[in-house]
C-alpha cells in the first residue's frame, strides 16, 4: 500500500534526478561540492514556500556563525524566542532552507527566530555542528532583548538532522547551566542511528533511502580514532 501523497512521490523523483541527490552513490568529490550548497532559492522556493512578506529577515555573524534573525510585524519587546536548526543529514544545507518554516513561525507565533548555519560534515564532523548550534543558542539567549525577545520563552526547533541537534543542545543546556529552554519543536527528529522496521520497510524511500542514512551516519561521526 503506497502511503506517500501524490505530491511527495513526485518531489521525491525529481531530487532522485539532481545530481548527488544520493549521498549513498555520491562520490567524496560530489559531497564536498555540495556539502553547503542549500537548494537554489527557486527550488527551495518551489518545494517549501516563501516565507511571510510581513516577516522581516536580517543575515549576520555573530561569535563566528551566520545566523538569519526574523522577525514579525509590529515588533514589540517580550517576544517568544525560538532557534532553529536546518536539516540535511548533518552534510547538507543553510539559512535558505528554513526560511519559509522559520518565517511562518515567526508570523503564526508572533516571535523571534533565529535560524544557527552551523558547519557540516564530512569536513567538520561531530562535534563541530553540536559546538555551533550551542554556541548560536547561547547567544540569542544573551542577546534577547535586544532582538526584541523575552529569554524566559525560550524554545528550540529543528527538522530531521536539526532536530537532533535541537534536542542535544536541550540536554547540554541542562547540563552546563546554559540557557534555560522551555519548549522544544522536534520535527521528524533523527533520534537514533539504529535498525528498526521503519527503516527497513521504507529502504528505498523515494527521498531518502536507509543506505543513505547510513553514509550520512558515517560522515557525521568522521574518523573515530582522530
Amino acid at each position: 500500500m503506497e502511503l506517500l501523497a501524490p505530491g511527495m512521490r513526485r518531489i521525491g523523483k525529481i531530487m532522485r534526478l539532481m545530481p548527488g541527490a544520493s549521498v549513498a552513490k555520491a562520490t567524496p568529490a560530489e559531497i564536498a561540492r555540495n556539502s553547503g550548497a542549500g537548494a537554489p532559492e527557486v527550488m527551495a522556493s518551489i518545494l517549501m514556500g516563501r516565507r511571510p512578506r510581513s516577516v522581516s529577515a536580517e543575515d549576520r555573524t555573530v561569535a563566528g556563525l551566520g545566523v538569519r534573525i526574523y522577525s514579525p510585524a509590529g515588533l514589540r519587546a517580550g517576544l517568544p524566542l525560538v532557534v532553529y536548526f536546518h536539516g540535511g543529514g548533518f552534510v547538507f544545507g543553510d539559512l535558505r532552507g528554513g526560511d519559509w518554516i522559520c518565517g511562518t513561525v515567526a508570523h503564526r507565533l508572533g516571535a523571534i527566530v533565529v535560524s544557527v548555519d552551523y558547519r557540516l560534515a564530512p569536513q567538520h564532523p561531530f562535534p563541530a555542528g553540536v559546538e555551533d548550534c550551542f554556541a548560536g543558542l547561547k547567544w540569542a539567549a544573551a542577546h534577547a532583548g535586544e532582538l526584541g525577545a523575552d529569554p524566559d520563552r525560550l524554545g528550540v526547533m529543528g527538522e530531521s538532522a536539526g532536530g537532533n541537534l535541537a534536542a542535544v543542545v536541550a540536554l547540554m543546556a541542562r547540563n552546563e547551566a546554559g540557557p534555560q529552554i522551555r519548549h522544544q519543536a522536534l520535527l521528524y527528529p533523527v533520534t537514533g542511528a539504529y535498525d528498526s522496521e521503519s527503516r527497513r520497510t521504507n529502504a528505498d524511500a523515494y527521498i531518502l533511502t536507509a543506505a543513505d542514512m547510513q553514509r550520512f551516519d558515517e560522515l557525521y561521526a568522521g574518523d573515530r580514532n582522530d
